[in-house]
């Protein structure tokens, strides 16, 4: 019996005080229970014990009422536990020998929100005295309240109705975050099976772990009550005949049940039938549901439970409420995995936030980042390795020429409404479906002045009898083209033009030509010299340029490069040929101007604006970014040059000296950074991101490095990296600029050692070399120690005293404590847990893998090391019945892990190893996946034997 049934007497046998005026004032809050619930009552109310036994919740006010609360754990939901409360009391009520005459109201209910409420009223006497009762039963959040207002007199016969409704409108269960709420809440429990997997949300604080069936999967029962709850998988089962089984199995069981008609149902989107019933006793009900989840396979779902109909059918729809299912689709191919996971949306760094500010973002092109943009109609054309893209005027986004048409610089021009794309040496024409047509096969350039336009025209090669390696086109026409005919502007033997750009307003055409070798097969120079040509004939000399895009301005040009002797960036070019810088660095892109504003665009460090990667635009105030935009990235390769020749100049014992130690190495960063500030108003950068930012710049500017410069690099990249962890190993200097394959390389399984610069050569010359050079070493540390420094024969011998000697002796030994010990001291070091995960392996050590795996898989996110290992293991060690366990797990770990071959290859080798001949599909797909993800290596020969020996005729038949 519920602990509160035996107070129901109590309450019946209060004395009742006759009334006393009344006298309410403000009101106050006041705690019942224990588990957080509060009643607002107002001054006239007191708390008074007014009977032992019935707690601390008793209060009396001034008018004789009294308000007494008593708390429930109310584990079924719905009102079955206030229900049951509220019929104890009026039953206490009518069968007290203290009362006569009693009469009870209907029990009246309602729902609020979460919360029901059952109420019923009582009137009677005591001693000749009426006697008023109302009495409320109230629940919410696993928690249910008995709440009973009594007044005895005829003037205050109706002040405990009063007193109840008060009491109930200002009753507060507690809140979701408080202690209570946090430990009763609903929560998902998830089983997983090799068809897919079941989700059942309940409160496990007020259902009790069952253990009446072993073939339950779930099987719990509500705390204080007789209502169980089961779920059961049940393999090789049909719905329709299992139904007839499951309903003879009660009607012929003890106690016997007089079973209904099954009854088509959908739950969690799945069929299902539904069987209800009842014991011939009438004291216990029956819900039963069969989900079909496979073609023979079936989730059933059980709730035997004592209570009346109409609050079985509350707990057992709460029950279905809280059930999910996860079908897994048929494997007939295993769907490509993500190329990699998505990048988050970049944000500007703060020197490009400030010009940025005010700026409205015009689209974002996906993809690498473009080579070009320039505008037209009113919106743009964005070209690189990602092909050609049209940006409108309201951000929309059209390919034109997709992945794998490679659109260079300098081939594209939109005079007018079209669009001229040059392929192959020659200018088609492109329309909005990406069609070409050809134009005319000589034209290779075209731009339009006021009146007339420019076109430059390929010459057919010369004769080639006695000679090779003679130009394809020895000479190229500059050629006028007006109202009046055409006339020759410039024959080409020996030059190029490599642009041919009009400006913003057709007043000028911007030639720019590049000297060509004789042979025709490379450029004498990269430097393009620049002419301007007006519509009226006037050439204006531009200088000399190495850019890679130039675009139309409004009254000039947008030069993407640097001019000769002066720095990297976006430059406006004016007719009159003086530059001006507007953005410093290599990032960007300049598409035009118009009026106050300019068009830029730029691929790793401006704002996609709702998209990970590509190349944004932004129209920008071009006053802001005059004014802001020079400081972008001023020190390029030629200033970081400039700046490390002055420190080395303020420097006493030069190169030696720098890198004698950390601290000197340290100092020298300093002295760039400040001279930097002097120099460029903003330092040298020093953490980690922003250093791997500058990078970038620094790449794309490493011809301009010289020895100083580099010197710097690698004092700053030490910086950086002292600040990850890593420690400096002194030794002599040979030389700061090594060659590129040069520099120490080594590690083990528990230390790193690299040469600083080697790491800084990698990175500016060598293609394979890292991006982000900081980032990516202490990626690659994978928990081991970093040791660096510029002296490869000390760096050597600080790794020696790291040997993996200790690991392989420890490996050696009969007994794994001492090396499981060994890899759980050191969690961070995944890299030394995959060798002794693999060393474990060579030697068949299987069980000694679980053991280690097991600690790190308890981690909320285990790593893939881990899980994997784990799993490889299993393969070898699990039992015939365990495998579809196996095989459940693998599937889960694919999921999260879809790009993993060594995953897919478990997977096959364990359907192979069931030894069941319909399993040979799924190896079959499993191991063709591993070729999708590996071509070549021991790997892919693995999975080619296994598909030979899967192939048709492979297996022999069973007897």
């Amino acid at each position: 019996m519920p602990r509160n049934a035996s107070r129901s007497a109590l309450i019946a046998a209060l004395l009742l005080a006759l009334p006393l005026a009344s006298a309410p004032a403000g009101d106050r809050p006041f705690e019942v229970g224990v588990h957080g619930a509060n009643i607002r009552l107002d001054d006239s109310f007191q708390r008074k014990e007014l009977e032992a036994g019935l707690g601390r919740d008793q209060f009396l006010g001034k008018d004789g009422t009294r308000l007494i609360f008593l708390e429930q754990i109310a584990s079924l939901p719905g009102s079955a536990v206030p229900r049951a409360m509220l019929q104890r009391s009026l039953e206490g009520i009518r069968n007290s020998p203290i009362l006569q005459f009693v009469e009870t109201d209907p029990i009246e209910s309602r729902v609020r929100g979460e919360r029901h409420e059952l109420t019923a009223g009582a009137r009677c006497k005591s001693s000749g005295m009426p006697v008023h009762y109302e009495v409320a039963a109230i629940s919410e959040g696993g928690l249910a309240h008995l709440v009973l207002a009594i007044s005895a007199g005829k003037p205050t016969a109706d002040l405990a109705a009063s007193a109840l409704r008060d009491a109930l409108d200002d009753f507060a269960y507690p809140l979701p975050h408080s202690e209570w709420g946090r430990e009763s809440a609903l929560r998902p429990e998830t089983f997983g099976f090799e068809w897919g997997k079941v989700s059942i949300t309940y409160r496990p604080l007020l259902w009790e772990p069952e253990s009446v069936s072993r073939t339950a999967f779930l099987q719990v029962s509500a705390s204080g009550d007789m209502t169980y709850f089961y779920a059961f998988e049940r393999a090789d089962e049909e719905r329709a005949t299992y139904a007839g089984s499951v309903i003879a199995l009660f009607e012929e069981g003890d106690p016997p049940y007089d079973m209904g008609e099954p009854v088509p149902r959908t739950v969690a989107g799945l069929p299902g039938t539904e069987i209800e019933g009842m014991t011939r006793a009438g004291d216990s009900s029956l819900r039963i549901l069969l989900l079909d989840t496979g073609p023979r396979t079936l989730v059933e779902l059980r709730l035997e439970c004592p209570h009346p109909e109409e609050d079985v059918d509350a707990i057992w729809e709460a029950w279905l409420a809280g059930v999910s299912i996860e079908v897994y689709p048929e494997v007939t191919a295993f769907p490509a995995p993500p190329a990699s996971s998505p990048a988050a949306p970049r944000e500007a760094p703060p020197e490009i936030a400030g010009w940025l500010a005010g700026s409205h973002w015009l689209g974002t092109v996906p993809g690498a980042r473009a080579r070009g943009a320039i505008p037209a109609g009113d919106g743009f054309l964005v070209f690189g390795s990602a092909g050609l893209h049209r940006v409108g005027g309201d951000g929309s986004v059209t390919q034109l020429r997709g992945n794998g048409q490679d659109v260079p610089p300098n081939s594209v021009a939109a005079p007018g409404d079209e669009i001229l794309l040059r392929v192959d040496g020659a200018l088609h024409s492109v329309d909005e479906s990406g069609e070409l047509a050809p134009i005319e096969p000589r034209i290779r350039a075209r731009a339009p002045l006021a009146e007339s336009r420019l076109e430059v025209r390929a010459e057919g090669p010369a004769s080639r009898f006695g000679w090779t390696l003679l130009p394809n086109h020895p000479s190229e026409r500059l050629v006028e083209v007006g109202a009046g005919g055409e006339r020759e502007l410039a024959s080409l033997a020996a030059e190029e033009i490599v642009w041919l750009v009009p400006s913003g307003d057709r007043s000028a055409v911007l030639i720019a030509r590049r000297p060509r070798s004789l042979d025709g097969t490379s450029y004498r120079s990269d430097r393009l010299a620049c002419v301007a040509r007006s519509a009226t004939g006037e050439e204006t000399a531009l200088g000399e340029w190495d850019a890679s895009h130039i675009a139309p301005a409004a009254d000039g040009w947008v030069v993407t490069g640097r001019p000769i002797g002066g720095d990297h960036g976006v430059h406006h070019l004016p007719r009159n040929g003086s530059p001006e810088l507007w953005i410093s660095g290599h990032d960007f892109i300049g598409v035009t101007s118009e009026g106050s504003y300019a068009v830029v665009a730029g691929g790793a460090h401006l704002p996609a604006r709702g998209a990970a990667g590509g190349t944004a635009l932004y129209r920008v105030e071009l006053e802001t970014l005059r004014r802001l935009g020079p400081a972008t990235m001023p020190f390029g390769g030629r200033r970081l040059e400039e700046i490390a020749t002055e420190a080395l100049l303020r420097t006493e014992g030069g190169r030696d000296a720098i890198f004698a130690t950390r601290e000197s190495i340290e100092a020298f960063a300093a002295l760039c950074r400040g001279i930097s500030e002097e120099r460029c108003g903003r330092p040298l950068p020093r953490g980690a991101v922003e250093l791997d930012h500058v990078f970038f710049h620094w790449i794309r500017g490493a011809s301009e490095i010289g020895e100083g410069g580099f010197t710097a690099l690698c004092a700053l990249l030490c910086e950086a990296l002292f600040a990850g962890g890593g420690e400096w190993v002194p030794g002599r200097l040979v030389a700061v600029a090594q060659p590129r394959r040069g520099g120490a390389n080594r590690a083990t399984a528990s230390a790193w050692a690299r040469s600083v610069p080697r790491i800084v050569a990698e990175t500016l010359y060598d293609e394979e070399g890292y991006w982000q050079p900081v980032s990516g070493v202490l990626a690659d540390l994978e928990g081991r120690t970093l040791l660096i420094g510029v002296d490869d024969d000390a760096l050597l011998a600080a790794l020696h005293e790291r040997s993996d000697a200790p690991m392989y002796a420890l490996l050696a030994a009969a007994d794994p404590g001492p090396l499981l010990a060994h890899a759980r001291e050191h969690p961070q070091n995944i890299y030394l847990r995959t060798e002794i995960y693999q060393h474990l392996a060579a030697r068949g050590r299987h069980a000694d893998i679980r053991a280690l795996a097991s600690t790190f898989l308890a981690a909320p996110e285990p790593l893939f090391i881990d899980v994997k290992a784990d799993l490889a293991a299993r393969l070898e060690t699990a039992a015939a019945a365990e495998r579809t366990e196996l095989t459940v797990d693998l599937g889960e770990a694919i999921r999260r892990f879809p790009r993993s071959p060594f995953l897919y290859e478990i997977l096959g080798e364990a359907c192979r190893r069931r030894a069941d001949p319909s399993d040979d599909r799924r190896a079959r797909l499993c191991f063709q996946q591993v070729l999708e993800l590996v071509e070549e290596g021991e790997l892919a020969e693995r999975a080619r034997r296994a598909l030979e020996e899967l192939s048709p005729g492979a297996r022999p038949e069973e007897e």
